[in-house]
């Protein structure tokens, strides 16, 4: 296996650019709401995403794998960091779950992702909860991975 930084970034660029631009037509394609066909095909794209991200896998050096499982370790240590108080602070109630409530759906329905801007039926409290504590976890630790990895890739040298 020849390893090329070109490469991996180049698979890395095209399988997210699939996956969103994929993602974006099927919303955008089909009439608002749920159905299976909706499913299937958002499905399928996120498949063929992650499938054309394993060719940027299969291209990274072992220098690069490094890197990168030290900063997803590194980023998932910090979102727990982080999320750990944020759940407990909840539980006391010392932060309020509607502030947080209330600011998730103020940047869902702007960005056009509620589901009340699409045509889907609101999901109950117990969905909606879930469904938020899952993502909440996925994008804390994707933002905090990206910023050990940049940390890691731009710190000064040590020597």
């Amino acid at each position: 296996m020849r390893y090329s930084r070109l490469g991996y970034w180049g698979a890395t660029a095209a399988g997210l650019v699939f996956t969103f631009a994929g993602m974006a037509a099927v919303m955008a394609g089909m009439p608002a709401g749920v159905s299976w066909v909706k499913f299937l095909a958002l499905s399928a794209v996120a498949v063929g995403g992650v499938t054309i991200v394993l060719f940027a896998y299969r291209s990274a050096d072992e220098v690069m794998l490094s890197e990168h499982k030290t900063a997803w370790f590194w980023g998932s240590m910090i979102c727990l960091a982080f999320a750990a108080p944020l759940v407990v602070g909840v539980v006391w109630q010392f932060v309020p779950p509607p502030m947080l409530v209330h600011a998730i759906a103020k940047i869902a329905i702007a960005s056009g992702i509620h589901p009340s801007t699409r045509g889907i039926p609101i999901p109950s409290a117990m969905q909606q909860g879930f469904v938020e504590g899952v993502m909440f976890i996925i994008i804390a630790q994707v933002v905090a991975f990206l910023a050990v990895w940049a940390w890691m890739r731009w710190r000064p040298a040590r020597r």
